[in-house]
């Protein structure tokens, strides 16, 4: 029978005055584990650093709800899809070291096989039978190309599910406020908390179409295209407060609210402010029409655009999905 092939070993003095033992007691404590180990804490008490000072912003009362993501809607599938992918990610990392032809043994085992000037490793596989070795990871144009496609997914499923998660005017803005109880109009609630009227769209005349929106905390913004005003005609802005200074005040065409009036220039050029002012809120209203458009097609803003109460929204929210709108009408613990 076969003699299996011995390493000889050398025992350093320490090691002998320790007895049989060969390894120090605290081999598992080397510098490098210090350090990771350290470098974990630091990382720790940053994510927690973090959390305390972003509570109010994620989990307090002011809190944006995040609700583009739905099973049904594009944000949740794209959500499941990462999942997926990562799963996969996972499943192809245990290949790749299953395929590997390394020999997994501790650290001081390798470095005594590194200083013995023998082929060890060689000598214990010729101990077994011999057999054709199984190659795992054959590189071929199509494990490429699903290599690269598996990677451009990731990145999409990641940037698309950033916007979902993080409030931005990219995703939460898509779709203006439309008067009623809709999904805007509850983050537009839940942007500026302390306003008791929200600016919304009602009904657009001929030749006015809707150019786009931002909801972010803190502002509302929404503006109105015009065929004979030009794009961005006007552009509304709700926030908690706003300056008035140099505004003359009018008669209000709105209840519950105050109305200033600050032109700028009626020709060549017709821009103005017009402000709305009510308890915890104030909307802006820009014009800047195209040159030589007529001003009175300002007139036609007083019949696109509306108020609502928030208090609808706080009810509507409590009766449907049973939760609290925080904010005015609606106070939240913390």
């Amino acid at each position: 029978m076969t003699r299996p092939p011995e390493i000889q070993l050398e025992r350093s003095a320490a090691a002998a005055r320790r007895g049989s033992r060969l390894l120090p007691p605290a081999r598992y404590r080397h510098p490098g584990d210090i350090i990771r180990l350290v470098t974990a804490g630091f990382v720790l008490i940053g994510a927690l650093t973090v959390t305390a000072a972003t509570q109010g912003m994620h989990a307090g009362a002011s809190a944006l709800v995040v609700t583009a993501v739905a099973p049904s809607m594009l944000p949740g599938r794209v959500l499941a899809g990462l999942v997926q992918a990562v799963f996969i990610a996972a499943a192809g990392a245990a290949e790749a070291f299953a395929a590997t032809r390394g020999v997994a043994s501790p650290t001081q085992l390798r470095a005594f096989m590194k200083r013995d000037p023998r082929d060890l490793l060689g000598e214990f596989r010729a101990l077994g039978p011999q057999r054709p070795p199984i190659v795992l990871q054959r590189w071929s144009i199509r494990r490429v190309a699903l290599a690269a496609a598996m990677l451009a997914i990731i990145t999409a499923a990641v940037y698309q599910t950033g916007d979902a998660f993080f409030p931005a005017a990219r995703n939460l803005g898509a779709y203006p406020p439309s008067c009623g109880t809709g999904h805007s109009m509850i983050l537009s609630a839940q942007a500026v908390p302390s306003a008791a009227l929200l600016p919304c769209i009602a009904a657009l005349p001929s030749g006015w179409s809707i150019g786009g929106a931002e909801i972010a905390s803190g502002k509302t913004r929404l503006w109105l295209d015009s065929d004979r005003a030009g794009p961005r005609a006007v552009t509304v802005t709700l926030t908690a407060t706003c300056d008035t200074s140099g505004a003359r005040q009018i008669p209000s065409d709105q209840p519950g609210t105050s109305r200033f009036e600050r032109p700028l220039s009626l020709v060549p050029v017709f821009s103005g402010l017009r402000f709305y002012t009510f308890p915890g809120g104030c909307v802006t209203y820009e014009f800047h029409f195209r040159p030589g458009a007529s001003p009175v097609l300002a007139v036609a803003v007083d019949s696109a655009l509306a108020f609502q109460s928030r208090s609808s929204l706080v009810h509507h929210v409590w009766h449907t999905e049973n939760l609290v709108l925080c904010g005015r009408g609606a106070a939240c613990p913390g």
